[in-house]
């Protein structure tokens, strides 16, 4: 049986300063890995097309998205897809937006996000947004 253990950040209390603090700190551990090659899936959980939606099977390479579901990468059918990196672009100008919900988790030995989650205002609907990253595998 394959078990997969996740490192979850979240918690209600929490200040905009903590929660960056935390995503500063994965993504240090994630950068010390030198990972720039590797394969993941995508979900994106939106409001949006299927084509977009996924799962997606991507393919990264020199931190560059260079395929996606054995495809050359569309910006134009798929939308903008994240890498790891840019997932924690992503996550730091989230949290400078000051959502009204996040939800945070984070890889226990990588550090790079595995489910992220921003629902950015309680008063409008279908604007949340959410990654999750199942997968990954370095190339």
């Amino acid at each position: 049986m394959n078990l997969t253990l996740l490192f979850l950040f979240w918690c209600s209390g929490c200040s905009k300063t903590e929660l960056i603090r935390e995503s500063n700190k994965q993504e240090k551990i994630w950068a010390t890995k030198n990972i720039t090659n590797y394969s993941y899936t995508l979900r994106v959980n939106c409001y949006c097309s299927i084509e977009r939606n996924g799962p997606h099977l991507i393919k990264v390479t020199n931190n560059k998205i260079v395929s996606v579901n054995d495809q050359p990468y569309n910006l134009e059918q798929t939308g903008m897809l994240p890498t790891v990196n840019e997932l924690f672009q992503i996550i730091q100008t989230k949290l400078a937006q000051k959502p009204f919900d996040q939800r945070l988790e984070y890889h226990p030995s990588l550090g790079y996000p595995t489910s992220v989650y921003f629902d950015m205002d309680n008063r409008i609907a279908d604007e949340e947004v959410g990654f999750i990253i199942e997968n990954l595998v370095k190339e």
